[in-house]
């Protein structure tokens, strides 16, 4: 959840990343690839442990690089469900239709993702799963701020609020707040976007998430720095690029340089500028962030 500020408020940048983190919620997302593989390959396990390993493994390996064959893998694992009737079938099949509609979304195919992502959404309203309601209504209403369809992202974006808000762990509800504030920050409504994204803030640090910590006060940052308060803008990057530096996320220490570096140029500081701009692109160059080196060298070529 992190944004690249380059003159302009590009919210859309931010929230994909939001949406992804929301939308995978697979149990085997640190596991090694192979090992999924050979779960999903050992027919003496049960099906469900190797239906959500497989899932898990075309996760990893082939959604967000090659969405076509992913969703080729995802839905002949769903005709296989189709054939197999257990315990928890409705519970996997939701997670396979999320995962499909995540694949569609990502080759801009936004009507069949929110038909897949409604499929999801009914089973897990069914099985009274408020945690499984509050991500699908989230990745609906990402679809939707996505076409800027922004009335819609908030209906489903509030809805999802009533769910997430009931749970136990937060980060979902933190999630939520800061996508209402993506959508008022997109509409210029400043005011409105800081009142949620300071919300996301303080459930963050309530539960000592830093890596979301982090990304909330670089928001907060961006925000200040569109309405030209730039003092407080860099306060909130820097503080941002010291608690990215504790947790070693180099991601986010590009992110909180490269927007540092922003500020001083839009204060006419352009050494300092350039000095954070170049710290950000090396850091990018290292973790081979290919998106992310490009904005850096558009920078640079300002």
């Amino acid at each position: 959840m992190y944004l690249d500020f380059q003159g302009k408020l590009d919210m859309k940048k931010l929230i994909i990343i939001t949406f992804i983190l929301l939308a995978f919620g697979y149990a085997g997302a640190q596991s090694d690839k192979d090992s999924l593989l050979l779960i999903w390959e050992d027919e003496t396990k049960d099906i469900s442990i190797r239906s959500n390993a497989y899932a898990d493994y075309i996760v990893q390996d082939f959604l967000f690089n090659q969405p076509d064959t992913s969703f080729e893998m995802l839905y002949e694992l769903l005709n296989l469900l189709d054939k197999e009737v257990y315990e928890g079938t409705k519970v996997d099949k939701a997670k396979i239709f999320n995962l499909i509609g995540i694949s569609f979304y990502l080759r801009s195919q936004f009507d069949e993702s929110i038909k897949y992502y409604t499929k999801s959404l009914e089973i897990q309203e069914n099985l009274n799963n408020p945690e499984g309601v509050s991500k699908c209504l989230n990745n609906i209403g990402f679809t939707y701020f996505k076409q800027a369809d922004n009335l819609r992202a908030l209906e489903y974006y509030k809805r999802s609020l009533l769910f997430s808000e009931t749970l136990k762990s937060k980060e979902i509800y933190a999630v939520t707040l800061g996508n209402i504030g993506l959508v008022y920050a997109d509409q210029n409504d400043y005011d409105l976007a800081l009142n949620y994204f300071f919300q996301s803030l303080r459930v963050s640090e309530e539960n000592n998430n830093y890596h979301e910590v982090a990304n909330w006060l670089n928001n907060i940052g961006l925000v200040y720095a569109e309405q030209k308060k730039y003092d407080e803008a860099l306060s909130y990057h820097q503080h941002s690029l010291e608690i990215a530096q504790s947790t070693g996320d180099k991601r986010q220490i590009a992110t909180a340089k490269n927007n540092i570096g922003l500020i001083f140029y839009r204060q006419n500081d352009y050494d300092r500028a350039l000095g954070f701009y170049k710290e950000s692109l090396i850091i990018r160059q290292q973790i081979d962030d290919k998106n992310e080196i490009s904005s850096s060298l558009v920078n640079l070529g300002d």
